[in-house]
């Protein structure tokens, strides 16, 4: 199974790129990111965040990024 790359804006998921390897798929994403992370000061839009999935196909990616989590349980000593 491929490591995908995809954009998020809101409810939008734009597909990037696709790696075999882990750690290449890794390093690109945070590239990717700090590249945002500089946009976002310049110009003033955040711009999107970009993930990475490990999934089956990017129907499959879509479907696993786009679930909605409910929020964790926290612990007595945590609240």
């Amino acid at each position: 199974m491929p490591y995908l790359i995809y954009k998020i804006n809101g409810e939008e998921y734009t597909y990037l790129e696709e790696f075999d390897n882990y750690r290449e798929a890794r390093d690109r994403v945070r590239a990717l990111r700090a590249e945002g992370a500089g946009e976002a000061s310049d110009s003033g839009s955040g711009g999107g965040t970009v993930r990475l999935i490990f999934a089956e196909d990017r129907d499959e990616a879509v479907s696993l990024l786009s679930e909605k989590r409910s929020a964790p349980i926290l612990k007595e000593w945590e609240k």
